[in-house]
Order: structure tokens, then sequence, then C-alpha cells
């Protein structure tokens, strides 16, 4: 089950912690919530802290968050991010696009 918590209180950064799975059931509603505060953000960090799996959709979902923030001219940045969801998202070579920061142990 997806965990989705949206810090928009910054005009410069947006706040996302994203927990639990992003699967496919959660892609649409992932997107529903997350591109509408997108708005004119320089930068959109996402703690991943709590994510402990995503399957293609949800990969698919941090890729169209990527080309979102391309558009607006912002910044993205995935960190806190285990190492089995890194794995995955160097599958969808993410990490050419974005920067992606492992959890510290």
């Amino acid at each position: 089950m997806l965990k989705l918590n949206i810090n928009s209180d910054n005009e410069q950064c947006l706040e996302l912690e994203v927990g639990g799975q992003l699967l496919y059931s959660d892609a649409e509603h992932f997107k529903e919530s997350v591109l509408p505060h997108l708005k004119e953000q320089a930068k959109v960090k996402v703690n991943c802290s709590d994510l402990s799996f995503l399957d293609s959709a949800g990969m698919g979902s941090f890729v169209r968050l990527w080309k979102e923030c391309k558009m607006i001219g912002a910044e993205l940045e995935l960190y806190n991010v285990i190492e089995d969801v890194q794995a995955l998202l160097r599958i969808a070579r993410l990490h050419q696009l974005t920067r992606i920061i492992s959890k510290a142990s």
C-alpha cells in the first residue's frame, strides 16, 4: 500500500514522502496527487526512506514526475533510496536523468 505525504508550504521546493509500495494500482493516485502541486518550484525532493518496492508503473510514475519537473525547469532529487529500489530505478535509467541518493545505513 502506498503512503504519500506532500509538503507544498515552500514555494521554492516541493517535498514528498513516499512509502510502502508504489504499484500499478497506486500510479494514477500518485500522479493525480502530486502533479497539481508542481506549479513553479525550483526543486522537487522525494524522500524514499520508507519506499520498499515499486513495479514498472511505479517507475513510470517517477519518470513522469521527472518529465513534468523538466518542463517547469525544476530539479528532481530522490533521496534515502534503499538499494533494492535503486536497482529498479537503474533499470528505467532514471539515475542518468536525476540525482538519486542512497539511504544512509
